[in-house]
C-alpha cells in the first residue's frame, strides 16, 4: 500500500499482522491466475520500512530489510490445499482448504503462529450456488452465520447474517432494468437502513458506475470505471458528493494482462505512475517483479521486488 507525502506516493510496508496478532485476520482469498499444472507457488516480496523509503536517496530499495513469503500448495487437478505466510523468517500462519465433488471448496481453516486455531468457515450450496457460510472461532462453537437468498426470477438478493441466531446485519440487493441497474440496502439487525448504494452494469453486466451514501446524507462516494476490449478496467474515475472530480486513474497492461502502468491524475495536471515491470516462465507465468516509479531528477526508484519459484507436476 502506499500513502501519499503531499502527493508522492510512498509504499508503506503492512504490519498490521504483525503488530496484531490476536485481532488482524489475513485474508487468504488467492487472486492470481496461474497456467499449468501447478504443484506449488512460493512468492517473495523484498522492501524497506518506512524510515527506509522516506528519504529518497538511492536507484533502488536495496539493501531490504523486510522480506514477506506467501506459498501455495496444490493437487494434482490445480485446486489449491494450503497457503503459508512467512514474515522475515517467521510463519505468522497458513490456511487449509477441503472441497465437495463440485470442487467447490466445502471448508477453510485458519491457524496462526505455531499451528494455533484461528477461525474455520464451512460452505453450503443448492447446486453451484452458495447459500450458506458460518464462522466458527473455536473448533465446535458456531459464532456468525450468513444466509445467501435469490427470488425464482433472480430481480432480488438479500444477505441475512445473524450472530449466535439474531440478525446482525441486512443487505438486499434489487435489479431494475433487466438487471443492468441494482440498488443495494444496508442496515443493522432489523433496525433502519444505514447505508444505501447503487450500481450500474452494461450490457456486458460489467460495473460501470457505484454509488454509496448513508442513510439520510447526501454525502457519498462516486466511482465510474472504464474497461477495453478485454473486459479490464483501464481508468477510474473518482467524484465527490457535489460531482466534482477528485482523481482519475489509469491502467495499462501487458499482453497477459499484467499491469504495467498506474497513472494517478488530479484535476490540476499533476501525475504521478507506478510502473511494474514482469519477466515470465514458459507457460506465461511471471517468475519476478518489480514496481517503480520515476524521481523528479529522471532516475527509477524501486519501491518493491517479487521473485516466484513454482513447480509443476
Amino acid at each position: 500500500m502506499f500513502l501519499k507525502i503531499g502527493r508522492i506516493p510512498v509504499l508503506l510496508v503492512p504490519l498490521l499482522l504483525v503488530c496484531l496478532p490476536t485481532y488482524a485476520q489475513r485474508n487468504w482469498t488467492i487472486y492470481d491466475h496461474f497456467n499449468g499444472p501447478m504443484k506449488s507457488v512460493q512468492t517473495t516480496s523484498y522492501s524497506n520500512s518506512w524510515s527506509s523509503v522516506y528519504h529518497f536517496v538511492r536507484d533502488t530499495a536495496e539493501p531490504y530489510n523486510t522480506t514477506e513469503t506467501d506459498i501455495i500448495l496444490f493437487d494434482s487437478i490445480r485446486q489449491a490445499v494450503k497457503r503459508i505466510h512467512i514474515y522475515n523468517q517467521d510463519t505468522l500462519g497458513f490456511c487449509e482448504w477441503e472441497y465437495n465433488t463440485k470442487g467447490k471448496v466445502s471448508k477453510q481453516t485458519d491457524f496462526r503462529e505455531q499451528g494455533r486455531f484461528e477461525r474455520l468457515k464451512s460452505y453450503e450450496y443448492v447446486g453451484d450456488t452458495l447459500t450458506i457460510e458460518r464462522y466458527y472461532y473455536q473448533p465446535d462453537v458456531l459464532h456468525v452465520t450468513w444466509e445467501y437468498h435469490t427470488d425464482s426470477v433472480r430481480k432480488k438478493k438479500w444477505t441475512v447474517q445473524l450472530f449466535k441466531d439474531e440478525i446482525k446485519d441486512y443487505f438486499l440487493e434489487q435489479f431494475e432494468d433487466s438487471f443492468y441497474t441494482s440498488k443495494t440496502y444496508y442496515a443493522r439487525g432489523n433496525g433502519p437502513l444505514v447505508q444505501t448504494g447503487a450500481r450500474q452494469l452494461d450490457h456486458q453486466y460489467r460495473p460501470v458506475v457505484y454509488r454509496w451514501w448513508n442513510s439520510g446524507s447526501k454525502t457519498y462516494t462516486h466511482e465510474v470505471h472504464v474497461y477495453d476490449a478485454l473486459d479490464r478496467i483501464i481508468q477510474t474515475q473518482f467524484f465527490d458528493s457535489c460531482q466534482r472530480l477528485i482523481k482519475t486513474k489509469e491502467l495499462s497492461y501487458d499482453s497477459q494482462s499484467n499491469e504495467i502502468t498506474t497513472t494517478t491524475i488530479y484535476p490540476d495536471g499533476e501525475r504521478y505512475t507506478t510502473y511494474f515491470e514482469y519477466r515470465y516462465d514458459s507457460y506465461g507465468n511471471w517468475i519476478w517483479k518489480r514496481s517503480f516509479y520515476k524521481q523528479p531528477d529522471g532516475r527509477n526508484y524501486e519501491t518493491k521486488k517479487f521473485t516466484r519459484v513454482i513447480a509443476y507436476y
